[in-house]
């Protein structure tokens, strides 16, 4: 499938889309372009973000590709091959710079021609001037502004925020606080140079700035300052960065409601009192299972059953709930989910810095609306694989029921990494066969129903574990102490394979045949290895399956982050 060159030449048929700044371009087999931001490339297409919304345009309709980074470096190419006092090169460079959806670079190509050549015409007409009579006056740039918030701003804010705006067209960046600092510079300018000046002189900047020749003499030039910059300046400014604000939050909440239709909502008062009795009934459940079966008395096998069983009827109406609830966001893979997380930290960023903007400016904005809510973000950040940022966010505190589906996302991050373990070698020992990943999911889908967390497969202790299911077959024994003296205990086992952690074991024979389910009903109908394979102490497991053997290895040691 054909990929576009990023050097092909640029022909220019239609305008689709009405740019924004500083932004990468597509070029289209038809000769027209999409100007906007790349949000990401697959093999069969790439998906760009315009003012219209998101575009997916597919490899076979592209001719060519430039990113914003390629589009400058062009520009300063072009740039230093034109002369650097002609004017109609100058020009030229400005018109390009526009249609590729570089409107700042534009302005400056365009002021660099009237500091060239005063009175041309074409950069007159652009940067909004009008010839009357002998000199050329500034008017208003009614439907020509790049961005709809812009039309009819004096031509200094303009350029204010062009200049703020150069390293982020989100208006996200550091920049915005140059037009702080360049109000504050020109107030002290002003008021010095209205200080100091002669009075004729004094009185023109007054005239200049709209101001009567008496507002000098109230002796308060500071405040004559303010108010002009004030009106001047800052209200025009404050309503700009108004209408940012509310295209930056209106495209926060339209992410935020796509996010939230992946999910369950937490908020509604029948399904969170569903939720919260059925969790309720679980809980109980579990606590009175596993009183039983840790009890320091001996209570009999049959008692442990039917609490075991009480207990799974209420667990399949739980597990079903917790797994609608996560089948939504476990559709996000870990990248996607990341894409995610960071589409909305660049526009919460821009949100929060144009608000702090508006409050410098004297016009602190309104109050936020929704937000994502601190259960859902938590989650999909855990999704993304970010597990110390979401275990921090869980500190906060969170709902039962949003608990719940943590450590669900928890246990089945662990699940994963075991089903995602090759099938390797047999005679290598390390790598899980069939059977022994199939005996480790029942023992984990069991500790997960007890409220008890999934174990990860540990490839030492698997070794560890099939070579005493092989040596209990070939030397014809059954028990826990080997024969052969240097491999007579688990713990002396796992040594000889590189474990160095704390060991226990479970073994059991299922007859001539291999029965995975047949060893964890075994192993539950004894007590002491029930209570082996739901200790709380263990966070990983082996197990080795030879014929009919089967042997658990459990230990302490974790690789799975979770």
């Amino acid at each position: 499938m054909r990929k576009p060159t990023l050097i092909a030449p640029f022909v220019f048929a239609a305008l689709l889309l009405v740019p924004s700044a500083s932004a990468d371009l597509v070029i289209m087999d038809d000769d027209c372009y999409v100007i906007g931001h790349i949000l990401e490339q697959d093999g069969e297409s790439v998906l760009i973000e315009t003012p219209a919304g998101e575009r997916r345009i597919p490899w076979t309709e592209v001719r060519s590709l430039r990113t914003r980074d390629t589009l400058l470096e062009e520009h300063r190419e072009k740039h230093a091959e034109i002369g650097e006092r002609v004017a109609d090169s100058h020009f030229e460079l400005a018109t390009w710079l526009d249609k590729v959806g570089l409107p700042v670079e534009a302005q400056a190509r365009l002021r660099a021609v009237i500091s060239i050549d005063p009175d041309h015409e074409g950069a007159r007409d652009r940067l909004g001037y009008v010839r009357k009579k002998d000199r050329w006056v500034f008017q208003k740039l009614e439907g020509r502004a790049a961005h709809k918030s812009l039309v009819g701003l004096p031509r200094v804010v303009r350029g204010l925020i062009a200049l703020a705006e150069q390293d982020d067209p989100a208006g996200s960046s550091a920049g915005l606080w140059r037009l702080k600092d360049w109000i504050a510079s020109k107030k002290e300018w002003l008021v010095r140079g209205l200080r100091d000046a002669t009075d004729p002189d004094r009185d023109m900047v007054l005239a200049e700035i709209g101001l009567g020749p008496d507002a000098a003499d109230r002796g308060d030039l500071q405040g004559v300052v303010d108010n002009y910059m004030a009106d001047r300046i800052g209200a025009p400014l404050s309503e700009h960065f108004q209408m940012r604000l509310q295209d930056t939050r209106s495209k926060l909440m339209s992410n935020y409601k796509k996010v939230r239709a992946f999910l369950p909502n937490f908020r509604s008062r029948r399904g969170s009192k569903e939720r919260g009795r059925l969790l309720r009934a679980t809980h109980r459940a579990q606590e009175a299972a596993l009183a039983a079966i840790e009890s320091e008395k001996m209570i009999k096998t049959s008692v442990i059953g039917e609490r075991t069983k009480e207990l799974n009827k209420i667990w399949k109406l739980y597990d079903a709930k917790v797994q609608a609830d996560l089948d939504g966001l476990l559709a996000f893979t870990p990248d996607t989910a990341d894409k995610i997380l960071e589409r909305l930290r660049v526009r919460e960023d821009a949100q929060a810095e144009i608000e702090s903007l508006l409050s410098e400016l004297g016009t602190p904005p309104e109050e936020v609306g929704p937000t994502l809510g601190k259960a859902i973000r938590c989650l999909l950040t855990y999704r993304a694989g970010r597990i110390d940022e979401a275990n921090e966010m869980m500190k906060e505190g969170l709902g039962e029921w949003e608990l719940a589906l943590l450590l669900r996302m928890k246990n089945l991050r662990v699940m994963e990494a075991n089903n995602a373990m090759p099938f390797g070698d047999p005679k290598s020992g390390k790598a899980p066969k069939p059977e022994e990943l199939e005996q480790s999911i029942f023992l984990n889908r069991y500790r997960m129903m007890l409220g008890r967390g999934a174990l990860e497969i540990d490839p030492l202790l698997t070794e560890c574990a099939r070579g005493h299911s092989e040596e209990m077959f070939r030397l014809g024994y059954f028990g826990h102490d080997s024969p052969v003296p240097e491999r007579k205990t688990p713990s002396m086992r796992a040594r000889l394979v590189g474990y160095k952690g704390p060991v226990s074991e479970n073994i059991v024979s299922t007859g001539r045949f291999p029965a995975a389910k047949t060893a964890h009903i075994a192993w539950k109908g004894s007590i002491r290895h029930h209570r082996n394979m739901i200790s709380k102490m263990w966070r990983c497991v082996g197990v080795g399956q030879h014929v009919g053997n089967f042997t658990q290895n459990f230990g302490t040691t974790s690789q799975v982050k979770r």
